[in-house]
């Protein structure tokens, strides 16, 4: 074969199968159905629904889903986690096609999760609207008035960003205006709509209201019976519909992160009852149990990883070291303590919807720093009601006596409470234990539970007792 040959033969190959392998690949994409990717957003606006949105944003970007569909049946909820699922909607490649389906109620929260869709559809019978900012009480308990400086700065602050929302995606900014503030009202074409003083929600009916010239509607494209017919209508009857499916995990997770400050005050109280009744262990193990719980939920929600859960086991070791090994050092227990404060501190900021941010933003942890400190003064309240109920009755003799092998035979320690008269300030005697800092110590060839002022001292010790408070009786070493 000559060379000529062989160019020849190189030049016929590829203009034959050329056209017909593009051919292939237009025909196939042009048969391919669309596909509709559905979110539902549903219940209360928390960081455990944000965190499930956005894994369903990023499934979606995946897929390669033709639109982004949010199905929204929300009396709404925390303005942090709204903002995090707006973002994640607006981090959709083809916002032309993002759109919402209000099935019964988009309230508050909701109704800015709706503006950040270029569609909004309703269901017939459906509502949308007052989206006014509110401040709930502790625990998330029925709504605080807010101060009146305060409550005009929010509800400005509330008022521009759903304006801005709405105008980003092309609906009417002054609708969300009059959703959030109540001196706003609503005029369209010369007529009152709603008057100043009352804060706007619409029906289906009332949202695809049209006004203007030339006419379009108020908020909503239309008033459809059900998501598989909006679906058929805006992608064709031949389209695809993949909705996201919280896993079991997730709904663990979000009720985990719903009860997460009661499981942060609980664990406080439960460690403050086993310093009272060292070596019980159940006050302990409870406690132990609540923070695993705490920080279990915060990471199958999503909304943390691994780190938090590390500083807070590390912050032990290092509590741990101090108190076995180097005691009076402080070094290591103020490092053990500032880990736990940060532990607590990541696992309840939660992560932003920004791809590839390691840390949480600035306001997520200043939103965690005030409710950890809730749940640190509920547990600080707590533990003042205990403190003063175990010294006031019998429950203290229960906690801090059992049985011990004494020097002199076999018998109970004696509580640690002035009004059996056990023991009084200034009484002598030795160390029983080491105290690290608790422990136990002989008065008179009784076995007592004492704890030091911070120093570790070795069992044999001369020890002076000087204070008792409550339950807790403090001694020093004698030079």
């Amino acid at each position: 074969m000559t060379p000529c040959s062989r160019r020849t033969r190189r030049s016929w190959v590829p203009p034959f199968f050329l056209p017909l392998l593009l051919s292939f690949l237009f025909l196939a994409q042009a048969g391919a159905a669309p596909l509709v990717y559905v979110i539902p957003v549903q219940d209360e606006v928390d960081p455990s629904l944000a965190s499930v949105v956005r894994r369903g944003v990023r499934e979606a970007v995946r897929e390669r889903a033709d639109y982004l569909l949010l199905r929204l049946d929300t009396p709404g909820g925390r303005a942090d986690s709204m903002e995090e699922i707006v973002r994640a909607v607006e981090s959709f490649p083809n916002q032309e096609n993002t759109l919402s389906y209000v099935d019964k109620k988009a309230a508050s929260a909701g109704a800015f999760i709706a503006s950040s869709t270029r569609r909004i559809y309703m269901a017939p019978g459906s509502v949308i609207g007052a989206a006014t900012p509110v401040m709930l009480g502790a625990g998330g308990g029925s709504p605080e008035k807010l101060p009146e400086s305060y409550e005009r700065k929010i509800v400005s602050f509330f008022n521009a960003t759903g304006r801005a929302t709405a105008q980003r995606h092309g609906h009417n900014p002054e609708v969300f205006a009059a959703m959030v503030d109540g001196d706003q009202g609503l005029v369209l074409d010369g007529a009152t709509v709603l008057p100043k003083g009352r804060i706007l929600t619409l029906t289906n009916v009332e949202a695809e209201h049209r006004y203007g010239t030339p006419p379009r509607n108020l908020l909503s494209e239309g008033t459809v019976p059900t998501l598989e017919a909006l679906v058929a209508q805006i992608a064709g009857p031949g389209a695809t519909i993949e909705t996201l499916k919280p896993t079991g995990f997730e709904h663990i997770g979000r009720f985990l992160v719903r009860i997460a400050p009661l499981l942060l005050t609980l664990g406080m109280i439960l460690g403050y009852l086993e310093f009272k009744a060292p070596g019980t262990w159940l006050f302990g193990i409870g406690a132990a149990v609540c923070f695993l719980l705490f920080f279990l939920g915060s990471y199958v929600a999503g909304l943390s990883g691994y780190e938090p859960i590390a500083l807070f086991l590390l912050g032990v070791v290092l509590i741990a070291v101090e108190v076995f090994f180097l005691p009076g050092f402080i070094v290591p227990v103020a490092t053990g303590l500032l880990l736990l404060l940060l532990a607590f501190l990541w696992a309840m900021a939660g992560q932003t919807s920004e791809p590839g941010q390691a840390l949480p933003s600035l306001p997520d942890f200043r939103g965690a720093l005030f409710r950890l400190v809730g749940a640190v003064a509920g547990a600080a309240v707590v533990i003042a009601l205990l403190a003063r109920f175990l010294v006031t009755s019998g429950v203290a003799r229960g906690l801090t006596t059992r049985p011990i092998e004494e020097a002199t035979g076999h018998g109970p320690s004696l509580p640690a409470t002035a009004e059996g008269h056990a023991v009084r300030v200034g009484d002598e005697g030795r160390a029983a234990s080491a105290l690290r800092p608790a422990g136990t110590a002989l008065f008179g060839g009784r076995r007592i539970d004492v704890v030091s002022n911070g120093d570790f001292i070795p069992e044999g010790t001369p020890v002076r007792i000087v204070g008792i408070e409550g339950i807790r009786i403090v001694v020093v070493a004698l030079a």
